[in-house]
């Protein structure tokens, strides 16, 4: 990527690190090996080529699809001063911490999360602007969840 990126949850405190990467399997990386062997190269320079290699595939796997959440480092970001965003960390811990003190499953879990969106009357547009303004939403989104 030649971009520098910062993800939203880094950004508000939540996450304090995150990094992705591309899987690729023994197969391929094989393949790629064997390929190099038959050039004649020493084990140092099939594992150097191997690693450009995968360098040059990663980059262009992140150049062609989208990862959410995602903000290009120049990109003006939602506005909240430390002490409000240390209330809403410690305000989601210790909901959190309750829920499963009480043994929610997933889905109640999600019950929860769906009617306190309802009770602060956020509607599902407000979260797809939000999503849509801060880099948040998937290719791969059905315009259906909208």
């Amino acid at each position: 990527m030649q971009e520098e990126f910062e993800h939203l949850l880094i950004t508000h405190g939540i996450l304090k690190e995150f990094n992705f990467v591309k899987k690729f399997d023994n197969k391929y990386i094989n393949k790629i090996k064997r390929k190099l062997k038959k050039q004649n190269l020493s084990e140092k320079e099939i594992e150097n080529e191997l690693e450009n290699i995968l360098i040059e595939d990663t980059t262009e796997f992140f150049n062609k699809n989208t990862i959410p959440g995602l903000i290009p480092e120049h990109e003006n970001l939602l506005e909240i001063d430390e002490k409000t965003k240390t209330e809403i960390y410690l305000l989601s811990e210790t909901c959190m911490d309750h829920c499963k003190s009480l043994n929610l499953t997933k889905e109640q879990m999600i019950l929860f999360v769906q009617l306190f969106i309802h009770l602060a009357k956020i509607t599902n547009k407000d979260i797809h602007n939000f999503k849509e303004k801060y880099g948040l939403i998937d290719d791969k989104t059905d315009e259906d969840d909208i």
